[in-house]
């Protein structure tokens, strides 16, 4: 493997993200609901928008990659699409492409091309040996299914148009595509989709589900740098509640100040992705005596809570259901110690819950005035963000409806798919 090490070729496959417009005809089909903390109020899906959801949901969208309302992946197979460009080259055939206006972006995921082989990824077809190409017709009309005589069934996800003979030359080489296809039945998925036009949710997408696929060593690239504290807050939500492993994403990279020429010697890359690691080890140790500390001092402000509150006579509404408080800022010593301590419930949105023992009895709402008077407490100690949260009519977490005050889109907990984010 010594002949592999150029600066020509790369290790990692990079699936990039592009701004999606749910209108045009470059399409994919979006589910309607991706989650409370994900946020798209109109059509358009900006690139960083999407990059998240795929962390959060920990699945890369397999697609028929429309273009001009037309499948570009043959076959009965979707696909998630990948390239082996090395990651300075797609620095800057990205960088270049933004300039002339192209669809592309610099939000990607890099994925250990050994472990995407592994899964059944593979490189793309460009051109057949015979130059006539016959397809067979089937009752839907938006597949392209190619004479299985002429490519395989199973091997039809693979193949892209090639021509440099004709009036106008197709010549996609330049992407050095992979591509990974979901073999999963899709009967569900597209009778939902012919008889409501339209997803339901993230779980009935055909995805890659990097949750279950043993991947180790994997990276983000953003190219900004405050999109690095928000990558970072997903990730270790998905460590927190056991989604992945502590090493399945090693390395954040921003592109901001980087110039491709300094990425383009291997040592040189790796040097840059070894300064850009994650240390999530830092994240789960703690001196035991700060551990110690930060507890007593929680339990102190939890009676303090509990007692202040109880002595007030307020006329509180007969709900029923459960409240907690609700530790926003997920990388603050707090809630480290918190998580370390195994006091820390993490529900379906990614909300870090401490229980408050013994209030179960009391109505929902006076369990709510207890929660934020703890919240408060909280926050104003330690300088961090607290809310309250709360299900109505039920103990569970994951329950709808819920409430909270906590509303600021512009925090990390939030995905919000606009430019400003």
């Amino acid at each position: 493997m010594q002949n592999n090490f150029r600066f020509d070729l790369s290790n990692y496959l990079i699936h990039f993200f592009r701004d999606v417009d749910l209108e045009s005809n470059a399409y994919i089909h979006f589910p309607e609901f991706a989650g409370f903390n994900n946020i798209y109020e109109d059509t358009k899906l900006s690139a960083l928008f999407l990059l998240r959801c795929a962390l959060r949901h920990s699945k890369l969208i397999a697609s028929w990659s429309y273009r001009n309302n037309k499948r570009s992946v043959y076959g009965y197979n979707p696909a998630v699409c990948f390239t082996e460009m090395p990651l300075a080259a797609f620095v800057q055939t990205s960088f270049e492409r933004l300039q002339r206006g192209e669809n592309i972006n610099q939000y990607a995921l890099l994925l250990p091309k050994s472990n995407m082989f592994s899964l059944g990824a593979r490189p793309v077809i460009y051109a057949l040996t015979s130059n006539s190409i016959s397809y067979v017709k089937t009752n839907n009309s938006e597949e392209r299914i190619i004479d299985p005589n002429q490519l395989p069934i199973l091997e039809q996800y693979r193949y892209v148009t090639y021509n440099l003979s004709s009036k106008y030359p197709i010549d996609w080489t330049h992407e050095r595509e992979w591509r990974w296809a979901c073999r999963n039945d899709l009967t569900e998925y597209n009778k939902e989709l012919y008889e409501d036009g339209i997803l339901e949710d993230f779980s009935k997408l055909p995805s890659l589900d990097i949750k279950n696929s043993n991947i180790t060593g994997a990276g983000v690239v953003v190219p900004k740098n405050k999109d690095v504290e928000k990558v970072l807050f997903d990730i270790l939500t998905l460590i927190d509640k056991g989604d992945v492993l502590h090493n399945t994403f090693n390395f954040i990279l921003s592109t901001e100040n980087l110039n491709f020429t300094q990425i383009i010697n291997p040592l040189d890359l790796e040097k840059f992705i070894n300064e850009n690691l994650i240390d999530v080890s830092s994240f789960y140790q703690m001196n035991d005596d700060i551990q110690a500390n930060i507890n007593k001092d929680i339990n102190n402000i939890i009676s303090n809570g509990i007692s202040s509150i109880s002595q007030k006579a307020e006329n509180y509404q007969n709900e029923q259901g459960k409240s907690w408080v609700w530790i926003i800022d997920n990388q603050s010593e707090v809630a480290r110690a918190l998580i370390l301590s195994k006091r820390i419930t993490i529900n379906i949105e990614g909300k870090y819950l401490l229980e408050i023992k013994n209030i179960e009895n009391k109505t929902l709402r006076e369990q709510e005035a207890i929660c934020k008077n703890i919240a408060s407490q909280i926050s104003n100690k330690y300088s961090i963000n607290c809310n309250y949260f709360s299900t109505l009519n039920t103990f569970d977490p994951d329950w709808v409806p819920f409430y909270s005050d906590f509303d600021d889109t512009y925090h990390s907990y939030y995905n919000v798919s606009r430019q400003d984010s």
